[in-house]
């Protein structure tokens, strides 16, 4: 029965994992079984997801369990990846969260603002930045404004970035340059706040973490010229039905 290892390292994540040798190797239909699962499971990283391993969702989990029986190591450096694919995915909800809670600083609120609208179209634009490693470079946001009627009322709309963000009436005609100037500034120093944000940095960090990750996982599961013949495991449930059928 094969020993499992401690927990993975980065530098030296996939040592050779130690395998008594004196264990049976397991039928050549369980090894072809396991490498097949072994490529899912490379899918699955090259797609930067998440490891279903090609188990029913709510289902049992023999395959994961056969992995982790066979594979010991590789099990824990796969819980690695899970987590890190998580962690990538919950980064953007934290920025969006940011740029909620920091508009109402900067007097950013409904009405004129379209606040749910603006918050999107500034944090996909930081989710492009951070996965680009731009957000150390200063942004001049692109503001454009139009006239429209509104229920037959005059009104002037303020877009960011293609996205209405805003809308003023007209009335007065003497006021609508200075709203429109400063809702430009609120929203410019808004989003200036959010490129030195922790959170959105974490996007950058997350992102770095994750393609480390995959790339030395890519590397361990690339498949051989000839597969190698995987030896019997007690804790695999496969090899476990084959010893009682005996």
């Amino acid at each position: 029965m094969s020993s499992r290892i401690s927990g993975p390292r980065r530098g030296g994540l996939f040592r050779r994992a130690h395998v008594h040798t004196r264990s049976p190797p397991v039928s050549l239909a369980h090894s072809d079984d396991l490498h097949t699962v072994l490529a899912v499971v490379r899918l699955s990283v090259e797609l930067e997801s998440t490891c279903d391993y090609g188990d029913a969702a709510r289902g049992e989990q023999s395959n994961r369990e056969a992995i982790g029986a066979h594979f010991g190591e590789l099990a824990l450096a796969l819980e690695a990846w899970d987590a890190e694919v998580a962690r990538a995915r919950v980064a953007p909800s934290a920025v969006w969260a940011w740029f909620e809670r920091s508009a109402a600083d900067l007097d950013i609120t409904e009405p004129p603002f379209a606040l749910g609208s603006l918050v999107d179209c500034l944090t996909i634009l930081i989710l492009e930045r951070s996965r680009r490693w731009e957000l150390g470079v200063a942004y001049a946001l692109r503001f454009e404004h139009f006239d429209e009627r509104v229920a037959s009322e005059s009104c002037v709309s303020l877009y960011v970035e293609g996205q209405r963000a805003a809308q003023f009436t007209v009335a007065p005609v003497a006021d609508i340059d200075r709203r429109l100037g400063g809702a430009r500034r609120s929203i410019q120093s808004l989003f200036d706040g959010a490129q030195i944000s922790d959170c959105a940095r974490e996007i950058s960090n997350s992102r770095d973490s994750l393609l480390e990750l995959k790339h030395e996982l890519t590397a361990r599961l690339a498949p051989p010229v000839q597969p190698t013949r995987v030896r019997f495991a007690a804790d695999c449930p496969h090899c476990a039905v084959h010893e009682a059928s005996r």
